[in-house]
């Protein structure tokens, strides 16, 4: 009886465990896309000083916040690629190089988009 105790209480820890990372990656794409939408708009309508506070604001949200928390759960070398695109943001808008800056959030948007559905938990992920 004691074993079936402690299969139980894994179970349960392993459960929790999955379902604190959905919570979490949901949170944080959710908070980086809007962001980035936000950044991208700005740059389309010529507020280059506007979307590169923003910028800032997303690197820093990123560094100090998002990916603490997603290399906890997730494979480092994604975490990586979305750190990798989401530093290039602010060199590009510097430089007033809107296409650049627009296609930079458009990657960091479809790395997030990849990495939210690939850790969802569904019967696709499963099988």
């Amino acid at each position: 009886m004691k074993r079936l105790h402690i299969a139980v209480c894994l179970m349960v820890l392993i459960v929790a465990t999955c379902i604190t990372e959905n919570i979490a990656i949901s949170h944080y794409y959710n908070k980086l896309d809007t962001m980035l939408k936000d950044a991208s708009e700005l740059c389309l309508n010529n507020e280059f000083e506007d979307a590169q506070k923003k910028t800032a604001d997303l690197e820093y949200y990123w560094d100090n916040s998002a990916e603490n928390v997603l290399s906890l759960f997730i494979n480092h070398n994604v975490v990586d690629q979305i750190g990798y695109s989401i530093a290039k943001l602010e060199p590009s808008i510097i430089s007033k190089g809107s296409l650049e800056f627009i296609t930079e959030c458009k990657t960091a948007t479809t790395f997030l988009k990849h990495l939210k559905e690939d850790e969802e938990i569904s019967l696709t992920s499963i099988f």
